[in-house]
């Protein structure tokens, strides 16, 4: 079985390369007719020939040549090519600009246009064979936006399903990180966009916990320190008071970037896991916090109660729409996401400094999550069962 794929990134490796051994994947990203055009596009705007870029074309999948592989596995992407494909999505597909406008109010909003029709023709053909959603709250988006296709709704709902992507564990209990309690807790924080994680938030409520209540805190932060383009809007000045804060406090100990076998090191050095984000489509990094037995702290936008809880981490209710992204579109909605979510921070980590038992029994039930929801054995005979019928 030969299985073509068009990304190297890290989604795609955690969900569709190399989770079967008797398959070959193969890149094809190169014989993607879409992909030279959205390079194009891409040349363009940079000298200023192309005024605005929109992100279509980039999800878009067609075979400049005869297939050499039996089925296309593509991620967030839709194929107008006639060999079988299955898409795996983190929010919806297609993910075109059409769909993006209004999504912060809760609403799929989108003009009545080819592009988008054209779309969903290709996902009700018989050559679509599978719509993989990385979480219910993403099959619960799509299947919102299907319902104002009626004519293609009930073929591509038959192919819709969610499955979650694998995580294997690292460790087979708490006990086995051997970390005392009694002194220090560490807390680590790892994201590219600090901001749109939370990062500002999380550095007040630290500075609050530390300086007037002078609990023994260690923060680790892996992190690029990047504002982010869509989620909270934060000024030169607050970049740089974050930076001087991290630059100077002791108790902070700061790695701009690491491979991941180092980031993982450190998730096995310490307590507690801190992902407090504004938006997230899914958060990858709480399924690797939880296989190294850490308690995570985290917001309740998009999949986080799917796979975070109060029993295995710590929960921040945030104001949400009906699709679970945070409200953060208006400033008078980011000044209250920004003191929700620091009183949420300061409220997690005082419980954890009244009872630090709480650690090692979240921690084990972290353990036991990811050893139930998210078996890479499990996870891997589910995709051979869907590939084995995509290819009848």
């Amino acid at each position: 079985m030969i299985i073509g794929h068009q990304d190297e990134n890290y989604a795609c490796k955690r969900c569709i390369t190399h989770i079967l051994e008797e398959a070959t994947y193969r890149n094809i990203k190169k014989e993607n007719l879409y992909a030279y055009l959205w390079f194009t596009l891409r040349v363009l705007h940079k000298v200023g020939l192309l005024k605005k870029l929109k992100v279509d074309t980039s999800y878009k999948h067609f075979s400049l040549t005869s297939s050499r592989v039996d089925l296309h596995h593509l991620f967030n992407c839709v194929s107008f090519s006639k060999t079988p494909w299955i898409t795996t999505f983190e929010s919806f597909v297609p993910r075109y600009s059409e769909l993006l406008v209004n999504i912060g109010d809760g609403r799929i909003a989108f003009p009545a246009t080819g592009n988008l029709v054209k779309a969903m023709q290709a996902l009700a053909a018989d050559s679509c064979r599978k719509i993989i959603a990385l979480s219910e709250c993403t099959r619960n988006m799509q299947e919102d936006l299907i319902q104002l296709f009626p004519e293609y709704a009930e073929p591509i709902r038959r192919k819709l399903c969610c499955l979650y992507p694998p995580q294997r564990l690292y460790v087979d209990s708490f006990a086995a990180k051997r970390l005392s309690l009694d002194g220090p807790i560490s807390f680590l924080f790892v994201g590219r966009d600090f901001f749109t994680k939370g990062g500002a938030e999380l550095i007040k409520a630290f500075v609050r916990l530390v300086e007037e209540f002078h609990l023994p805190i260690l923060l680790r932060i892996v992190s690029l320190l990047d504002a982010g383009n869509y989620a909270n809007l934060v000024s030169r000045a607050e970049i740089a008071a974050v930076q001087k804060t991290i630059d100077e406090a002791p108790w902070i100990e700061y790695h701009r970037e690491l491979p991941n076998q180092d980031v993982i090191d450190l998730m096995l050095q310490s307590h507690v896991g801190i992902l407090p984000s504004w938006a997230e489509t899914f958060g990858y990094s709480v399924l690797e916090f939880q296989a190294t037995g850490c308690p995570v702290i985290t917001t309740d936008v998009r999949a986080f109660p799917e796979i975070n809880s109060n029993e295995v981490g710590y929960l921040i209710e945030v104001p949400k729409n009906d699709h679970g992204e945070g409200l953060y579109m208006t400033k008078p909605q980011r000044d209250v996401m920004a003191r929700i979510i620091q009183q949420g921070i300061e409220t997690a980590v005082g419980k954890i400094f009244l009872d630090r038992s709480e650690v090692a029994s979240k921690g084990e039930r972290a353990i036991a999550r990811v050893r139930k929801w998210h078996d890479p054995a499990a996870y891997a005979e589910t995709m051979r069962g869907i590939y084995h019928e995509a290819l009848r």
